[in-house]
Order: C-alpha cells, then sequence, then structure tokens
C-alpha cells in the first residue's frame, strides 16, 4: 500500500512540475498565445503588450534562468528527468526559433525524449 502512496504522489508531482513547466515556457515566449488577442489586458492603447503581460514574461524568463520559487526550474527538470541547462538551451532555441516562424507548436515532444 505505500508503494502505490509513493506512486502516486510522485505522479502528482511530475504532473504538477510539467505544468509549472509549461506555463513557465509560454509565459516566457515573446508572441505567446496564453493571452486571447483582443483582450484588454493583453493590448495597451499603442498596439504593444501591457506591463503586467511584459512583468509576467520577465518573472518567467528569470525563472527559466534559475531564479527561486516554490517550485523551481531545477525542480520541474528534475522530474521530468531533464537535464536543467540542456533544457534552458532548447527553450532559448524554441523561442527564438517560434519569434521567426509562424509555426506555433511545442518544444516539448521534439526533444524530451533525447538522451
Amino acid at each position: 500500500m505505500h508503494d502505490i502512496e509513493h506512486e502516486a504522489l510522485a505522479g502528482g508531482w511530475r504532473a504538477l512540475c510539467v505544468g509549472v513547466m509549461l506555463q513557465g515556457v509560454q509565459r516566457a515566449e515573446a508572441s505567446s498565445k496564453l493571452y486571447k488577442p483582443g483582450a484588454k489586458h493583453k493590448i495597451d492603447g499603442n498596439g504593444g503588450m501591457d506591463k503586467e503581460v511584459l512583468k509576467q514574461r520577465a518573472q518567467a524568463r528569470e525563472w527559466i534562468k534559475g531564479g527561486v520559487g516554490l517550485v523551481t526550474f531545477e525542480d520541474c527538470c528534475e522530474a521530468m528527468e531533464l537535464d536543467p541547462d540542456r533544457t534552458r538551451s532548447r527553450i532559448d532555441e524554441w523561442c527564438y526559433e517560434k519569434r521567426r516562424t509562424p509555426l506555433h507548436r511545442s518544444p516539448l515532444p521534439e526533444w524530451a525524449d533525447e538522451g
């Protein structure tokens, strides 16, 4: 019975870390579709992102670089069995490529299984 509880907790922790990581990556990415087009909180009067969106993007980028949080980037990488430095590098590459292309694909399926 104890093993089942441990496995359930480990699975729950991993699921939480996956969600935190995806949200962090999405918010850190410059052209994120997290915010609905035309929503008042997305666009300021000059056609740019509002201060809250920019603040969240900066916080997410700092978190990915190793900033503190209740759940750290390193915690998430460990739970998903990913190397933090390599993962940061891939996120940076993905964000750069996403800004250059109109394709909106998740970075995780392409490289999460690489050793």
